[in-house]
């Protein structure tokens, strides 16, 4: 075992934005999340994936988690009308991460295209393709998450500046593994506390009864604010805007500067809805800390993916 504290981070939030997917909206965003660890081998990317899967079968979960990899466009869509909130976890995804190159073959583009919609569809409606057997993806708010890892060398050899423009690799939150953390030998694996089996499984069985009805008489809510907080999304929207508008119109930085906002919106309602109290009357808000706490991943994020970009990418 490698403790790698960034991998876990990131896994959590995809497993709470499945967690937590179709039931909130917050500052107009849903909780799902792309979600690329990245690290050489050896390093522990796999750790943070079985345990998910792990926690999933832990609470009677296993429904929401996904497929391994995607073998057509279609195969990416099958499973939506059913299943509309779920989790995919891609161990290598240095195939997927090829598929937003310009040059890549149709069928991987397609792949590339689909994602990015489903992505942005998360708060209203994904309207699916017309394939060889009739129409296939129609789904209102669909919630795919992805947790994928892969390699360094292997994500420089999938994508270039050219493929950045492409929107698909600036949806995704990338966290950068520590390549010198020593191993540790695993006697046993730890299980969840039974507090917390009980209270991720009353966040899955979760359904608001008012707000916005959406389909089937189902509900989804706006995430409330405590007071004072309001001001604070807004310093936090023009503190991450400047960064957008500081860049020049050409710079392979703007589709990640572009999505700060929807980003720390995103990890502000999973981490409020990580507080969940059965016992409080306002179950879920979103407070101060949250909001302190998505602006520091958001701002860890923006610099590790500078690094990333000025390092591993490259213009051919």
């Amino acid at each position: 075992f490698v403790p790698q504290p960034e991998f876990a981070l990131g896994a959590a939030l995809a497993f709470m934005g499945a967690l937590t997917g179709r039931k909130f909206n917050f500052c107009g965003a849903a909780p799902n999340v792309y979600i690329l660890n990245l690290g050489p081998s050896g390093c522990g990317k796999d750790a943070p994936q079985q345990t998910v899967k792990r926690i999933m079968m832990e609470i009677g979960a296993e429904s929401i988690l996904g497929c391994g990899d995607y073998v057509s466009d279609a195969s990416l869509m099958e499973q939506l009308p059913g299943s509309p909130s779920r989790l995919d976890i891609i161990d290598e995804a240095s195939g997927l991460l090829r598929s937003v190159s310009r040059k890549a073959s149709p069928y991987n583009a397609k792949m590339s295209e689909i994602l990015c919609e489903l992505y942005t569809a998360s708060t209203s409606l994904f309207t699916g393709r017309m394939t060889a057997v009739g129409p296939r993806g129609y789904c209102l708010r669909p919630n795919v998450n992805l947790l994928c890892s892969t390699t360094p060398s292997a994500f420089s050899g999938a994508i270039t500046t050219e493929n950045l423009e492409s929107g698909l690799l600036g949806r995704f939150l990338i966290f950068k593994g520590d390549a010198s953390a020593k191993a540790h030998i695993l006697d046993i694996t730890t299980p969840l506390d039974t507090l917390s089996v009980d209270i991720l499984s009353e966040i899955r069985a979760f359904r608001p009864t008012s707000g916005t009805k959406f389909s089937h008489g189902e509900y989804y809510m706006n995430m409330p604010v405590i007071n004072g907080v309001k001001d604070r999304i807004k310093d936090i929207f023009e503190a991450l805007d400047s960064k957008r508008v500081q860049l020049d119109a050409d710079s392979i930085m703007l589709p990640v500067a572009a999505r700060l906002f929807q980003f720390c919106c995103k990890i502000a309602l999973l981490s409020a809805s990580s507080r969940f109290d059965s016992l409080s009357e306002n179950k879920f808000e979103v407070d101060q800390k949250d909001l302190d706490f998505a602006l520091n991943l958001v701002l860890y994020y923006y610099s590790t993916a500078s690094e990333l970009i000025d390092t591993y990418v490259h213009k051919s």
